[in-house]
């Protein structure tokens, strides 16, 4: 990669983190701009700059800009109020699942500290590859183990075939939204798989829409260690 479309990169994201500290923008293409990069990095779960909070707070000040039109605002009022689904520091919605031997569920049945949901398909490749690395997480096993951690794989669509062949490491949960609420709904946010999302004890989400399991095992060793 060329030196100079790194620092093009780096001088937009410092942009774009300016901003939603500042909320303020000068005209409309500044405020367009500032969206285009939130997009791409503060609410991409695949950016390694990638904040749910904080790209609320840019979505927030970009809706309420002066600098754009009612036509202007609409995309990123659409986003804000996706994003603000099952946002950090709110209640959790609640999800129906199955498990294999068709037993129905619900997260808020969950009764330990921590609620950790693992959305999923089948048929994703990342999805396999975090699943190898949970087969092997001896912090996450210990955890359950201990009962301060429950974790719920959930796959919200419809190839049950798929889902009944689908084989999870045996300390995790395997569950199928089988009312696809979550596919018709959209009572989550699932813009790429393997997502994770992280509740306390009252169904308070912590992290949310994260893909980076060595990020989610970041925030369970800082928390569990104060």
């Amino acid at each position: 990669m060329k030196k100079r479309h790194i620092f093009s990169i780096i001088a937009a994201i410092c942009i774009t983190y300016s901003h939603a500290q500042n909320f303020n923008f000068s005209n409309k293409k500044e405020a367009l701009k500032a969206l285009e990069e939130a997009e791409a990095t503060l609410g991409n779960p695949l950016s390694v700059d990638h904040n749910e909070e904080k790209f609320v707070e840019l979505l927030k000040a970009i809706s309420n800009s002066e600098a754009l039109s009612d036509t202007d605002k609409m995309r990123p009022k659409l986003l804000l109020e996706e994003a603000l689904k099952n946002h950090v520091g709110t209640k959790a919605h609640d999800i129906e699942y199955i498990t294999p031997d068709d037993s129905t569920h619900y997260i808020s049945e969950s009764q330990v500290p921590l609620t950790l949901i693992y959305f999923n398909d089948p048929d994703c490749d990342a999805c396999e590859m975090v699943k190898e690395r949970l087969d092997t997480c001896s912090i996450l096993k210990t955890m359950v183990k201990e009962r301060k951690l429950q974790i719920i794989g959930i796959y919200t669509l419809n190839d049950e075939q798929s889902w009944r062949n689908t084989k999870f490491p045996n300390y995790i949960i395997n569950g199928w939204n089988r009312n696809q609420e979550i596919e018709f709904k959209e009572t989550y946010l699932l813009p790429t798989l393997p997502l994770f999302y992280l509740l306390d004890s009252d169904k308070i989400v912590l992290l949310k829409a994260e893909a980076s399991l060595s990020k989610v095992l970041d925030y369970l060793q800082r928390e569990t260690s104060k």
